[in-house]
Formats: C-alpha cells, sequence, structure tokens
C-alpha cells in the first residue's frame, strides 16, 4: 500500500473513531430515554463497552430478582445476562437470598421445637409455598452467575453446592436444577473445576466417603466423566512430577504423596458414571440457548 492510500486510510479510521465518539452520547441517551436498562445490552450487542449515567436502571434490574413477581424477574435475568459489570452485585444478591432460606428454615425447625408438637397439614403447606417462592428466587440469581461466567462467585458456589430448589428436588435427570450451584458450576465450566481441585486434594478418603462421593460427582457434571477423569490425570502427572523434582515447584502444606492419593480416589469413582449423564450436554445447550 502506498504511503498516500495508507494516510488516506488511516484518517477514514480515525474520522470514523471520531464520528463514532461522537454519537455514542447521543446514541446512549435516545434508547436510555425509553429504556436506561436496555440501552446497556444494545451497545454491549454492538461491541461498545459504555455504561449508562443512570445506575438506577441497574439498580431496579437487580431489585427485581428478588421479586415475588416471576415475570419481573424474568425479565431482570434476560437483561442482566447481558451485563457482566453486574456480576459481583448480583453474587451479594443471591448470598442474600440462601441466607434468608437458611434462616427460614431455621425459624421453622425453631418453631416446632419451641411449640413442642408436630406441624399441621395447614402450617406445613403455608410454610412450603414460601419456601418454594424463596429457594426459586435465589436459584434463578445463582443461574445467573453462571451464565455470567462469575468465577469470583466459585467460593459461594463451592459452599453452597448442595443447596437444593425444593420445585425439582427428587428428579435425577434435573439434578443441576435440584442444585442451582452446580448448575452455576457447569455453565463456567473449567474454572470451577480449577476452584475444586482444593476441595478434593483436602478431602481425607474412607474419613469422609460421602464428600469424597459427592467431589466426583460434581466434577462429573462440570466436565463430563470422560474429561473429568482427563483432567484428574493431568493434576496427578504434575504432582508426580513435583515428588520427582520437589524443588523446582512451591510445596503445599499437603504432601503430594497425599494429594495423588485423594486425586486418585476420586477418579476410580468417576468409572462408576459411564452413563447417566446423556442430559447432561442437552441440558447446558438448553441453559445456553435460554
Amino acid at each position: 500500500m502506498s504511503r498516500w492510500n495508507l494516510a488516506r486510510t488511516s484518517r477514514h479510521r480515525a474520522g470514523s473513531v471520531l464520528i463514532a465518539a461522537a454519537a455514542l452520547p447521543l446514541l446512549t441517551a435516545f434508547i436510555s430515554a425509553a429504556n436506561p436498562a436496555a440501552a446497556i445490552v444494545q451497545l454491549h450487542a454492538l461491541g461498545i463497552q459504555h455504561t449508562v449515567s443512570d445506575a438506577s436502571a441497574v439498580d431496579a434490574l437487580l431489585t427485581k430478582l428478588s421479586s415475588p413477581d416471576a415475570n419481573q424477574r424474568n425479565q431482570a435475568e434476560k437483561q442482566l445476562r447481558h451485563m457482566p459489570a453486574a456480576a459481583k452485585q448480583i453474587l451479594e444478591i443471591a448470598k442474600r437470598q440462601v441466607q434468608d432460606v437458611r434462616q427460614f428454615e431455621e425459624a421453622r425447625d425453631n418453631r416446632v421445637v419451641r411449640d413442642k408438637a408436630p406441624e399441621t397439614d395447614k402450617q406445613f403447606t403455608d410454610w412450603h409455598a414460601v419456601y418454594k417462592q424463596k429457594t426459586g428466587m435465589a436459584a434463578q440469581t445463582i443461574g445467573l452467575l453462571g451464565d455470567l461466567k462469575a468465577e469470583e462467585a466459585m467460593p459461594f458456589l463451592l459452599e453452597n453446592s448442595r443447596f437444593i430448589d425444593p420445585n425439582y428436588a427428587g428428579k435425577a435427570y434435573l439434578f443441576p436444577y435440584e442444585f442451582p450451584c452446580v448448575g452455576a458450576m457447569m455453565v463456567i465450566g473449567l474454572p470451577a473445576a480449577d476452584a475444586l481441585l482444593p476441595v478434593i486434594e483436602a478431602t481425607t478418603p474412607y474419613l469422609h466417603t460421602e464428600q469424597e462421593n459427592w467431589n466426583a460427582r460434581l466434577l462429573a457434571y462440570i466436565l463430563g466423566p470422560r474429561a473429568a477423569s482427563g483432567f484428574l490425570k493431568d493434576r496427578i502427572d504434575r504432582l508426580v512430577l513435583e515428588q520427582r523434582q520437589p524443588l523446582a515447584f512451591p510445596q503445599g502444606t499437603i504432601p503430594a504423596g497425599v494429594r495423588i492419593a485423594r486425586l486418585e480416589a476420586v477418579r476410580s469413582r468417576l468409572e462408576a458414571y459411564p452413563q447417566g449423564f446423556r442430559g447432561r450436554d442437552v441440558w447446558l445447550r438448553g441453559r445456553h440457548g435460554a
């Protein structure tokens, strides 16, 4: 390309950038006048990382995540999926919602102990209706963390991996819905598996057999059984190398040999999952296409 053509191309690109920069406030103002939250979504769709000055629009969407109105929650969820910058705020909402569910469960237990009498059918029915609503809201917010690939949420998701949404309880083929934190980790993918590794390496086999089984199940759902086995094999190979060359690797508080044994124990449990995960990919495709 000649110097003249190169210069003309450079001026053309620069002019395009200036025009886009000048038009951006107008575009934002025009869209946000009717729907500020939609402005963020549409600008992100254009590849323009811009925050609408009216932050109250995003706050309104976040508030709707705790609305008893399912339609409002669904509308908020649909728009917040395009707002990765809101992930930290969504994580805080999820924490509050899960804590609210825990406290609601505890209050019921305390009431039963205090009254020294079993619940009536009506008491249980009324309580369970509110309980399902509260857990459903929390599950929906947790699902958003997965959609946003919120890796910063991994400590929360692992800690609450057994949090159950009773709307799907007992239906094995809906396992990621029954345990919404598991579903979120499945969408996050490999970073979730990386975060699970220290938990696996810190779990003592035989003393915590049930936890070991749960770790294997989590990893199988996050990566799929075959990929999970290969993932653990790679980690084991690295630890074997660490044993042979201890000075070349930073040493952890748990000896490499102990971690290898614990990883092998979980890997052996993955062999129990040759089938039964056919719905995993279907669920993921449905989640991504939702």
